[in-house]
């Protein structure tokens, strides 16, 4: 069967296919199989809008000793509709004990958005009820638990994938400050990152003497270093207030400066100036030639062991006035956890002052020994946005043969 492909270097086990929901049978309370809302099989399982507790239950035989992961594909229609629970169980005894896990916008770091979302969890994402234990699985439940909630689909259950997690550290705009904390932090402990840099906006910069703004030589040095410089378009205008004139000129402009400063390892790769992007933006960015856009959304992070990642929407977490050390690191954790791509980006930092682009230097310090010893420890790999993009071009594992359910 047909399946989306996976970075194979970014894939530590493949898993096993178990259950692609192609199929009602089984299945009690309505479940009818789609063929509209499809992801990965041309098809996937409609779990109906319900009013009031609805279970919806199959018979399987699932063996979880062994692997501590779970993995598939959810869309929701209308996020609205989902705000409540929606409950995945699994149980060996017949809800006797059973553990089970919450889905849904609020939930689980808010892991859903309209249209389809990846989702992986691990054993330790599952609460524990009557005191279960994962042996081997003899019922599978999806459960709403509010009334008149939305339809919702789900495909691709895979047992035992698991994703190696990645980091990206990036800075937009081309701050003095964060340079200076990158000699004192990142360098030494061997940390590198990716800084996008909008062209005329250094340039007028320099002219006007800026305190706040890098060199030229500085610059340089930074790529020279081994880092990436990409863009955050020409102007750093946001691009949605733009004529199509204006916006395609901005961003032809944008690549042209970094040519012309030969910046070419991440000519391809930019950060959306002050976070604004639609589908029409997205399509002149595609046009333009970029293989990937950030974004500053952070409820949630890349999933790039699923395959058929967006990468002209990444999501991305920031650091700022109000966000904790542990704000940060907690964002990596939970990405090594769920093996997943957390992209974290930085404007100013400074020893004293904080505010909405600026950030502590001491929690700066901490944040990148705290990421040093996770990289040690062969937790996560730091990568450049440009070595990210060119693992997902790599072959996948093979599949392992699908089993029976």
């Amino acid at each position: 069967m047909a399946r989306l492909a996976i970075p194979s270097n970014y894939v530590q086990s493949d898993g096993t296919g178990y259950d692609y929901f192609d199929s009602a049978t089984g299945w009690t309370a309505g479940m009818t199989v789609d063929t509209t809302y499809v992801k990965e099989n041309g098809v996937s399982l409609h779990v109906p809008l319900s009013t009031g507790f609805i279970s919806r239950d199959k018979t399987i035989s699932l063996d979880m000793t062994n692997a501590d992961y779970i993995s598939f594909w959810i869309y929701i229609p209308d996020p609205a509709t989902v705000a409540a629970q929606n409950i995945f169980y699994l149980t060996a005894d017949g809800f006797t004990s059973y553990f089970h896990c919450t889905i849904n916008t609020a939930g689980w770091g808010g892991i859903v958005r309209q249209g389809w979302n990846p989702v992986t969890l691990r054993k330790s994402s599952f609460t524990n009820q009557g005191g279960a234990t994962w042996t081997t699985m003899t019922t599978m439940r999806w459960q709403q638990q509010a009334a008149d909630r939305g339809d919702f689909y789900v495909c691709d259950l895979v047992v035992g994938r698991r994703a190696r997690a990645k980091l990206l550290i990036v800075s937009d705009s081309p701050y003095k400050s964060f340079y200076d904390a990158y000699v004192a932090y990142m360098k030494p402990l061997g940390l590198r990152g990716t800084m996008y840099v909008a062209g005329s906006e250094m340039d007028g910069w320099i002219s006007a003497s800026n305190p706040d703004s890098m060199s030229y030589a500085e610059l340089d040095t930074f790529y020279d270093d081994g880092n990436d410089v990409g863009s955050i378009g020409f102007t750093h205008t946001d691009l949605t207030t733009l004529s199509t004139s204006q916006r395609d000129s901005d961003l032809a402009s944008a690549k042209t400066w970094l040519k012309a400063k030969s910046y070419n390892r991440a000519l391809n790769h930019m950060a959306y100036p002050d976070g604004g992007y639609n589908d029409a933006v997205k399509t002149a960015v595609q046009d333009a030639g970029f293989l990937t856009a950030r974004t500053t959304q952070s409820t949630r992070h890349n999933y790039h062991g699923h395959g058929g990642i967006d990468k002209l929407a990444l999501w991305a977490k920031g650091a700022a006035t109000g966000v904790a050390q542990a704000d940060m690191t907690n964002n990596l954790d939970t990405a090594i956890e769920r093996g997943a791509t957390a992209i974290h980006y930085f404007h100013k930092i400074h020893a004293s002052v904080e505010d909405s682009i600026t950030w502590l230097e001491s929690k700066f310090d901490g944040y990148c020994s705290y990421v040093a010893n996770k990289e040690s420890l062969g937790l996560v790999d730091v990568v450049l946005m440009s070595e990210w993009e060119d693992g997902l071009t790599y072959p996948r594992l093979s599949v392992s043969s699908r089993l029976v359910a």
